[in-house]
């Protein structure tokens, strides 16, 4: 009994001998991100390339290529261009990869209508097809780029030539000579591409930059404020003696069991009623004070002889310069446990924030890695790239206040 001959089986054979890589319709997008319709963008195979039509309205061609000695495979097409070369803003080439890793490469000749000024443009990066899905591969002329444009491939000018006046006849009008290539790079740039493909695709697809930015700001702003406005408490706690001392500090040490959920709405509330939603200042100033802050610093304050703040005193020195030039290069342990401690708690704050910003451009990076989970799918090596990153000024804190956080731990609890 003979088999029969299907399409199916044909595309399975042909797939299985030759690598294939599908590109929908071409787009030219103007200054005014307007996209006029552009006729006759037809590719025609040049080198290693078989190029085979597709049912789907969307796909332009399905190319199947193999390389040979110079490992490359090129395709042209020709088209009028639809609106002035200096106008075009960006090109986009919906490309679905071959999770390959092979670059993909667009080079763009301008033949001026009725002169022989001939103008190429070369991308300074190559498009990696390290995917089987469809993406948009997107070359970008003119313009200035966007904040979520940073995947977007820049183009430069390289070269002017002077064609041959028979040109003029051939190309009557503005032509644009689009030349695509696929070439195979080497083992390491591949190994590399792999290794760094989530990374690349978390600053596509989120302005992680920003986030960062923000999350430092906010860090460091609320670690300085808890840093000097706890050693203050903990100070006055700690060499002071006023009514009500002791009460106060056992307010001040039953406040450490009140959960933060039980604050929120009164805190949010508070927060609408003096306009600061939506703003750094209601996410740093609630929290530049904590209970453990002080009780830590007061912990550590009243392990110093209050003979040595006497003696500073009878030499003339102000209370404030006792706390700047006595108390805090003593108490520099504790002040780096605190830091550890506050730059944390700042950095993976993620409820507080959330509630109260509504801007996307000043979202922290526990927000903006949540809205990298879908409802639908979730990129988790994107994700975790992302909290990677995260993590390292974390490590480097820790690393470069280590030896003060033990210090700080283990001395903080003593009494004379």
């Amino acid at each position: 009994m003979e088999a029969a001959i299907i399409p199916e089986t044909v595309d399975t054979i042909w797939s299985s001998v030759y690598r294939e890589v599908a590109v929908g319709r071409l787009q030219i997008e103007d200054l005014d991100f307007n996209r006029p319709q552009i006729e006759g963008a037809e590719w025609k195979a040049e080198r290693g390339a078989n190029l085979r039509t597709s049912a789907d309205p969307q796909t332009a061609a399905n190319i199947s290529y193999e390389f040979r000695d110079d490992k490359t495979v090129r395709m042209t097409a020709s088209i009028s261009s639809p609106i002035p070369v200096e106008q075009i803003r960006r090109i986009i080439l919906p490309v679905r990869g071959d999770a390959s890793y092979h670059h993909l490469d667009l080079s763009v000749s301008v033949l001026h209508a009725g002169t022989t000024r001939n103008v190429t443009y070369q991308p300074t990066r190559p498009f990696i097809l390290e995917s089987a899905l469809w993406k948009d591969a997107v070359w970008r002329l003119h313009g200035t780029p966007g904040e979520l444009e940073s995947s977007h491939i820049t183009m430069e000018q390289v070269e002017t030539d002077l064609t041959t006046p028979s040109a003029i006849e051939t190309y009557p009008s503005a032509q644009l000579l689009l030349q695509l290539t696929i070439h195979q790079p080497g083992y390491l740039s591949i190994v590399w591409d792999k290794f760094t493909s989530n990374y690349r695709n978390l600053w596509k697809t989120v302005p992680y930059n920003r986030y960062f930015i923000n999350s430092v700001f906010i860090a460091t702003a609320s670690t300085l404020l808890t840093l000097f406005f706890c050693s203050l408490g903990g100070y006055a706690f700690a060499k002071y003696q006023f009514r009500g001392q002791k009460i106060l500090f056992g307010i001040l040490l039953a406040s450490m069991m009140v959960p933060f959920q039980v604050l929120l709405v009164p805190l949010f509330g508070l927060m609408y009623d003096i306009g600061w939603l939506n703003s750094y200042k209601a996410i740093i100033i609630p929290f530049s004070v904590g209970a453990f802050g002080v009780f830590l610093m007061r912990q550590f304050i009243v392990t110093i002889p209050s003979e040595l703040l006497d003696a500073a005193r009878i030499d003339g020195c102000s209370e404030f310069g006792i706390y700047y030039r006595v108390v805090l290069p003593i108490i520099k342990p504790a002040l780096g446990a605190l830091t550890i401690y506050s730059f944390l708690g700042s950095w993976n704050g993620y409820l507080w924030p959330l509630i109260i910003l509504r801007d996307e451009a000043k979202y922290t990076l526990p927000i903006g890695l949540a809205n990298l989970v879908g409802i639908y799918r979730q990129d988790y090596g994107m994700l975790m790239a992302g909290t990677l990153l995260s993590l390292m000024p974390i490590v480097i804190l820790f690393l470069a206040m280590q030896r003060e956080f033990v210090q700080g731990i283990t001395l903080g609890g003593v009494k004379e």
